[in-house]
């Protein structure tokens, strides 16, 4: 693993493709940690589903805690990152065990076809930088992929919102109000507890949702 080329990989796409990758450095360890705390806690046989993995920082923290009994599959809409963890399953020590057990997928959460639900759904999708309908129509995909009693884990950088609507423009205001108002219906229906992750850049909230009964949220 070359930590330096992961970064430089990273701040490329983040230039590149700002919406979808939304951070200038992939997650620190912290906060990895706090986004697999469930692959931690629980117990095989799992599926886990991890939508947007970068350059896999998240996923290589999780690995520790696989056993061949387990089931993963990422989803990254970037073929950069793709090859990227491709190359990290053939090579990574760390990674390399756990091969066999997954499967890449470069392709939109919407167009992935899951064939059985997840117990484990931990997303990395900037959801402050994205259209409020959109960031609806990807969290109630995310929950409805979840078995009974599964957990969705997905970040955001403490108080950006926040900040925006203070220094933003009106359409930005407007937007970022929008996404605001997605999260909080999700949260009052499933959220369980958020993770503050300060040893983080930026600094990051996780927050933890479990599936139950799935009201429609879109009204």
């Amino acid at each position: 693993m070359n930590p330096i080329k992961d970064n430089w990989t990273f701040f490329r796409q983040f230039i590149e493709e700002f919406e979808w990758t939304g951070a200038v450095l992939p997650s620190g360890r912290f906060a990895s940690d706090a986004l697999s705390r469930f692959v931690a806690r629980t117990s095989s046989p799992r599926r886990i589903l991890e939508v947007g993995p970068g350059t896999g920082p998240v996923t290589r923290r999780m690995a520790r805690h696989l056993s061949p009994d387990d089931h993963l599959d990422l989803v990254e809409i970037n073929p950069r990152f793709v090859d990227i963890l491709n190359h990290k399953f053939e090579t990574d020590p760390v990674l390399k065990p756990a091969r066999g057990i997954t499967q890449i997928h470069c392709c939109p959460l919407q167009e992935f076809e899951a064939d059985a639900p997840y117990d484990l759904v931990i997303c990395g999708i900037p959801f402050n930088n994205l259209p409020p309908d959109l960031v609806a129509e990807l969290m109630d995909r995310c929950l409805s992929l979840l078995a009974d009693g599964g957990r969705f884990s997905f970040f955001e950088y403490m108080y950006v919102r926040n900040i925006k609507q203070v220094v933003g423009n009106r359409n930005s205001r407007e937007q970022l109000r929008g996404v605001g108002r997605e999260l909080k219906k999700r949260f009052e229906s499933h959220k369980t507890g958020t993770d503050w992750v300060f040893a983080n850049v930026p600094p990051a909230w996780i927050h933890h949702l479990q599936a139950r009964s799935v009201p429609d949220t879109r009204n």
